[in-house]
């Protein structure tokens, strides 16, 4: 939580203010729950880290289709995840909270790559799943509201004789 206290303390803030149960809270207080309710994660790796996201706004274009060369495109996808799981799960025995740590630097990276395509105008949500192989089924799902001529998903599965791994990449088209 250090991060969030160092940027608390370079905003300027203005005096506190009243609430109506006659309890003081100051901009400050309401910044940083802000902050750490909405706009931030908290990192696994390194506890109490809080990350802020910039979030660009972009103007309106009006286009409510995207260019052809600007789709998302799933095969390029689908191969870019096969390639990666591999290169990243071949030869390793399952651990749980390894596992879990490579799911998530998985899930990171996957989306790292496909946003280096340089599809403008798409959200990238990536889900990596990890598990211990012992021949049983696993059944992987979501749900999503969107615009199935522009939003698309790719997915891809590796499994080796001790693990399996399921990743799913969804391009929401922002209209």
């Amino acid at each position: 939580m250090g991060d969030a206290k160092t940027i608390l303390k370079t905003k300027k803030l203005a005096p506190p203010k009243m609430t109506g149960g006659g309890q003081k809270t100051t901009q400050k207080e309401t910044y940083e729950k802000r902050v750490l309710d909405t706009r931030s994660e908290i990192s696994g790796d390194v506890v109490g880290k809080v990350i802020l996201h910039d979030h660009q706004r972009l103007e309106n274009t009006y286009k409510m289709v995207p260019d052809e060369e600007q789709r998302f495109k799933t095969f390029k996808v689908e191969n870019l995840m096969k390639d990666m799981l591999k290169q990243r799960l071949d030869g390793i025995t399952y651990n749980g909270p390894q596992c879990g740590i490579i799911a998530k630097e998985l899930s990171a990276d996957i989306k790292l790559k496909v946003k280096d395509l340089k599809w403008s105008r798409h959200k990238v949500v990536v889900q990596v799943l990890v598990g211990q192989d012992l021949e049983q089924s696993v059944n992987f799902g979501s749900r999503c509201l969107w615009d199935k001529n522009n939003d698309t998903y790719a997915c891809a599965r590796y499994t080796n004789e001790n693990v399996f791994a399921v990743a799913a990449c969804f391009g929401i088209y922002y209209e």
